[in-house]
């Protein structure tokens, strides 16, 4: 059996940038690299016009926490 792998489960950035995501429309994730919370929402609106703060996660270093309560 192949293993799979979920990229979304995974931090996809460039060094100087946090890994964001949020829920698309049609039920997958949408991956933004970002300098702040304010900018990770900014480009999440450009994908989804519903996103809210609390649909928005982030990297904490081991896992994707919603924003909200990542504590920043």
């Amino acid at each position: 059996m192949a293993h799979e792998l979920n990229l979304h489960d995974k931090p996809l950035v460039d060094k100087g940038l946090t890994s964001y995501r949020c829920k698309s429309p049609y039920g997958g994730w949408i991956m933004i690299g970002a300098k702040n919370d304010q900018e990770a929402m900014h480009e999440a609106l450009r994908s989804n016009s519903a996103c809210t703060i609390d649909g928005l996660q982030i990297w904490n270093g081991n896992e994707y926490v919603p924003v909200a309560l990542s504590g920043r």
